[in-house]
């Protein structure tokens, strides 16, 4: 987030072609991964390991303006917080 006010203070072309840049790439990654040269069986074995790809896309393409940046949705930040609490807690349940 910072890194994006930061270059939201260059100049406005600098802005645009940056921000066009990975997001182009972004775009290429993911329909890549939709669209896959793999099988089912080999896609099974490596989704985990991919499967983290169309959601960078999408925080990257939800933060893209400052306009983006302050719509939010209430719901998904508070289920948010529980399930992190949720989280710790089965985490040091299961290691204590």
């Amino acid at each position: 987030m910072i890194l994006f006010r930061k270059l939201e203070s260059y100049a406005r072309i600098t802005t645009i072609l940056s921000k066009g840049i990975v997001l182009l790439t972004l775009t290429i990654v993911t329909i890549m991964w939709g669209v896959g040269p793999l099988n089912r069986y080999s896609y099974s074995q490596i989704h985990s390991y991919f499967g983290i790809v169309p959601l960078l896309a999408f925080i990257y393409m939800r933060n893209l303006s400052h306009r983006l940046r302050l719509n939010h949705n209430h719901f998904f930040g508070f289920i948010g917080q529980y399930s992190l609490e949720i989280f710790i807690l089965t985490k040091h349940a299961m290691y204590h």
